[in-house]
């Protein structure tokens, strides 16, 4: 059925019927793990993708993109509210196929990029992002409730003002002035990173670059220095979330078993300053995994390589792993698997990428909304 006038959900997997004919609220057994319920977001017509990038940890909003597939120049940013309801957000009518994704949701702002420029939505209202005199591209990565935006800028100059090509970090903050922010570079000799985090305290996380190539990074505020963050054995790394508490998440490139091809693996650091750890990746899959968000209890969410050898969407709790196609009640029709979970909000409600079924072999994508049952 359709909820909220854009939702597919499974309306029959809440559980056994109450004494009311409603859904049982007995409480779990002790142990017992949590179940998700699956509701899955189509994309607006004419668009036959939609993926999710994001989800606000105080509102609920999801956000991403649509368009003809994965990553296509003709792309739109999108935002879909907690009743499953999708709109496309407010983007100039293009004289030629541009890109346009919304990477992130605070409340009210979202921020993204639009023509391979930073780019901030309230309400119906656009406003593009300023980057440094002489350059002329960026992304706007996170915002947090309090306003101040993550990114960087010259994400996509051919010919910059001096050194290398690539991302800078910088920041904007909304609540005194759209002005860009230009962070401090964890060597001025390799001034590449990007900011891709931030929480309400103003603690901002990503990468900055190195000597040895990039590294995973936490500013205390935009005028701190970034402070590397070690993850065991890694060659390279990236932070992708911090949560209320300052609690840091990643995905780090370390070697593989025996020597082998580096592979991918998440990492959570702590707040504490215990250290980070890179987490388990799942039983009988390849040693692959990825970190995308953690919320204020140190869940983290990500994706991670199965046995068959599909990506699934995945939760660390208390340091172990979760396929989460395994704790959803049941997927809906039509839905192959959950690829990757990308957000998780302040009330656990989680939104993941759902790869369709489709009789022409295309890995066409919708949004799923993991609803936790208790």
């Amino acid at each position: 059925m359709l909820l909220g006038g854009g939702a597919a959900a499974c309306g029959d997997d809440l559980g056994p019927a109450g004494p009311d004919g409603g859904v049982d609220a007995r409480a779990p057994d002790a142990g017992e793990p949590t179940r998700w319920r699956v509701t899955i977001v189509p994309p607006l017509a004419p668009d036959v993708f939609v993926a999710p990038l994001g989800i606000s940890a105080s509102t609920g909003r999801i956000v991403g993109y649509g368009g003809p597939g994965a990553w296509d120049p003709r792309s739109r940013p999108y935002a879909i509210d907690r009743n499953g309801v999708a709109e496309t957000l407010a983007v100039p009518e293009p004289t030629e196929p541009t890109d346009g994704f919304a990477w992130a949701a605070g409340s009210p702002l979202i921020v993204g990029e639009h023509a391979w420029q930073p780019t901030l939505w309230y309400g119906a209202q656009r406003v593009t992002l300023p980057v440094p005199d002489g350059w002329s591209s960026g992304r706007a990565r996170a915002v947090s409730d309090a306003g101040l935006v993550a990114g960087s800028y010259g994400d996509r100059d051919d010919a910059p003002p001096s050194g290398p090509v690539g991302p800078r970090p910088c920041a904007w903050d909304t609540a005194v002035a759209t002005d860009v922010i230009a962070l401090a570079p964890l060597d001025p000799a390799h001034p590449l990173g990007a900011a891709l985090a931030v929480n309400d305290a103003g603690v901002l996380a990503g990468w900055a670059g190195s000597a040895d190539g990039a590294r995973a990074v936490r500013w205390a505020s935009t005028t701190s220095p970034p402070v590397a963050i070690a993850v065991a054995d890694a060659t390279q790394a990236e932070a992708r979330a911090i949560s209320p508490g300052g609690d840091v998440v990643g995905t780090a490139l370390v070697p593989g078993d025996d020597g082998g091809a580096p592979t991918s693996r998440a990492f959570l650091d702590p707040a504490d300053g215990a250290g980070a750890v890179v987490l388990p990746t799942l039983p009988g899959g390849a040693p692959h995994a990825e970190a995308f968000d953690v919320d204020a209890a140190g869940h983290v969410v990500g994706t991670a390589a199965a046995p068959d050898g599909t990506a699934h969407a995945v939760l660390w709790r208390d340091g172990e792993i979760v396929d989460l196609n395994a704790a959803a009640t049941r997927l809906p029709e039509g839905v192959a698997y959950l690829s990757a979970a990308l957000g998780i909000d302040g009330e656990r409600r989680i939104a993941a990428e759902a790869v369709m079924e489709s009789g022409t072999g295309d890995e066409l994508r919708h949004v799923a909304i993991l609803e936790p049952l208790w």
